[in-house]
């Protein structure tokens, strides 16, 4: 019988955090590939929930000040 595992998976790059690696920072997140090698388990016995990574919250948080900051400009031209 296999065991079930519990992942957070980005919604936006689909990296799976592997909280249970003792390795570098930027190995935390990693493929679905690296986490099933990584832990001998099927793809299948993967249960994903859904966050966003660090890269990509940042990427976000920078496109939303940039829409402001664009969205500020423009409606002062009006």
């Amino acid at each position: 019988m296999f065991d079930k595992h519990l992942a957070l998976c980005c919604a936006a790059c689909r990296k799976i955090r592997d909280e249970q690696w003792k390795g570098s920072v930027d190995r935390v997140w990693c493929s679905v590939t690296d986490y099933t090698k990584r832990h001998r388990v099927q793809a299948e016995d993967v249960l994903l929930s859904e966050t966003y990574c660090p890269d990509c919250t940042r990427s976000y948080n920078q496109l939303m000040q940039y829409g402001r900051v664009t969205n500020v400009r423009t409606s002062q031209l009006r």
